[in-house]
């Protein structure tokens, strides 16, 4: 299968989608940015609800204070949106309690290169996980550029980052089912005509154009 790589500028709800990746945090709380625009068009507080009931069964009752790890993604369904949507993935791409702690000085959320690798590539495993789970033939998803604004990562940071996790997705996926991945288009989300090009430039430096 030829996966195509693609890059829009503009509203992540008009990327032409089936699932979106919320760029979120480790509580995922629909604060601002990403996933402000994802609870609007997902219901809003009711969809903020259903995501801290969707946590809380994914972690477990042994926690009475349930999170993600950085870099870890909880699939869930896109609430009123479900008509465009097959769902919604929320990476935990920032924490904020980390900075807020003192572990990392001068930014309001810690994030990292390898926590954006990791929850693009764990993006990916639970984008697999639901064309398993309905026989789909192919999958489309858009990411945002994850830790690019809480986290204060640069565009070609986060875009190196997601690419790397992508691509180990990809060979760890073929290495295990010998099959090529039914997710065949991905669609990395930009807001500012700045970023297009650092984005496309990680993706010629990725090989993937």
């Amino acid at each position: 299968m030829r996966r195509r790589f693609e890059i829009f500028c503009g509203d992540i709800a008009d990327c032409g989608c089936d699932v979106l990746v919320n760029a979120s945090n480790t509580r995922l709380s629909l604060g601002g940015g990403v996933s402000k625009r994802i609870g609007e068009l997902c219901g809003g507080l009711d969809y903020q609800r259903a995501l801290r009931e969707a946590l809380a069964a994914h972690v477990g009752p042994e926690r009475d204070d349930p999170t993600l790890l950085l870099g870890e993604a909880l699939l869930t369904h896109a609430g009123e949106a479900a008509e465009r949507f097959r769902g919604v993935v929320h990476v935990a791409s920032v924490d904020y309690e980390a900075a807020h702690r003192g572990r990392v000085s001068g930014v309001a959320a810690s994030t990292s290169s390898s926590a954006i690798a990791d929850g693009a590539e764990n993006a990916l495993r639970r984008c697999q996980e639901l064309i398993d789970a309905e026989g789909l033939d192919t999958l489309s998803v858009g990411f945002p550029l994850l830790g690019s604004s809480a986290g204060k990562l640069s565009p070609s940071r986060s875009a190196d980052g997601l690419l790397t996790g992508m691509r180990r997705f990809f060979k760890d996926h073929l290495a295990e089912t010998d099959e090529h991945s039914e997710v065949d288009r991905i669609v990395l989300v930009v807001y500012r005509d700045d970023d297009v090009r650092a984005v496309r430039d990680q993706l010629r430096r990725h090989r993937v154009i």
